[in-house]
């Protein structure tokens, strides 16, 4: 990490899904210096299954409250990072999609996490073609 930043990689991309990477990268991240962390971006994603941030913890990870704790988890174990710069939506299904579209489900979490300045742009990344 430290490496890659200082030759001139400036984005930085995880998933709760992609095991240690996020507490990974946040501790690297933590041991550098602000200053050569500045202008680095960092993305996350949400809707995969990770207990206790999914279905397999209780909760509907395209729900308001699954993208809720999947943010805050992302957050938390990326450590010096304040704010996600990009959110997708991780290889949704159609089903799930609608679901994470429907007012009061995971969409309106995302837009109350901009809101509030924790997650900047938001999109899909997925690998079905419809």
């Amino acid at each position: 990490m430290h490496r890659a930043i200082s030759r001139g990689i400036n984005f930085i991309d995880t998933s709760p899904l992609y095991a240690e990477s996020e507490r990974r990268i946040g501790v690297a991240l933590d041991q550098m210096d602000a200053s050569d962390r500045q202008g680095l971006l960092v993305g996350s994603k949400i809707g995969d299954e990770c207990a206790p941030y999914s279905n397999n913890g209780g909760h509907n990870a395209f729900s308001y409250f699954g993208v809720m704790s999947s943010v805050v988890h992302s957050l938390k174990q990326l450590k010096v990072v304040e704010k996600l710069d990009t959110c997708l939506v991780h290889d949704p299904t159609m089903a799930e999609l609608e679901e994470f579209l429907t007012p009061g489900n995971g969409m309106d979490a995302l837009r109350e996490l901009q809101r509030q300045g924790l997650v900047g742009h938001i999109g899909i990344g997925c690998l079905e073609h419809d």
